[in-house]
């Protein structure tokens, strides 16, 4: 967690009872496996690991729009 600077964030997340990942598919049965997959590369908590704008861009969910 090296990229919150707010100390009190930090005690607060620690504080939060672990949550295991849903699958997407579980909880949006009807999207297409490409959007799921880029709701994946969009949702992930760590700013260092999250797909940036233009990454998500080039993503295949997008290539007929």
């Amino acid at each position: 967690m090296s990229f919150i600077g707010n100390d009190s964030a930090k005690r607060y997340i620690r504080k939060l009872k672990p949550c295991p990942k849903k699958p997407w598919k579980k909880l949006f049965p009807n999207a297409s496996d490409l959007v799921l997959d880029l709701l994946d590369k969009m949702l992930v908590f760590n700013p260092n690991e999250r797909w940036s704008v233009d990454q998500c861009m080039a993503h295949k969910y997008f290539t007929d729009l």
